[in-house]
């Protein structure tokens, strides 16, 4: 759901409809033939909508991000993690989210809940 071109477009268009085709992608092709996938970087609020729609989470975007924890695990033991555009992030933002990434991929949850 990101533009190639770095321009800043506004909402999305039938936003319903493509929040429910990119749950479907990640229900139907991504969690199936990704077996070791331990944790989606949302990059925004369309994206983490999208990834909460697909995976059955209830949890708010923009107060998960700015908590300590900015991630939560889903009923398959995937961690969405949530995230600024990096494009509206700063150098230090991106420092912590680097640091967020390695330090949940060092610790996968191995039961699902």
């Amino acid at each position: 759901m990101l533009r190639d071109d770095e321009v800043v477009s506004g909402n999305l268009p039938n936003r319903s409809e493509v929040m429910r085709f990119g749950a479907k992608v990640l229900n139907d092709f991504v969690v199936p033939h990704m077996r070791n996938l331990q944790v989606i970087v949302c990059l925004g609020r369309d994206a983490w909508d999208c990834c909460a729609k697909a995976f059955g989470t209830n949890d708010d975007w923009a107060s998960l991000r700015t908590q300590d924890r900015p991630w939560t695990a889903t009923r398959s033991g995937t961690r969405l993690l949530a995230t600024k555009h990096p494009a509206f992030s700063t150098n230090s933002m991106m420092d912590q989210l680097r640091h967020t990434i390695a330090s949940l991929l060092a610790n996968p949850i191995l039961d699902a809940a």
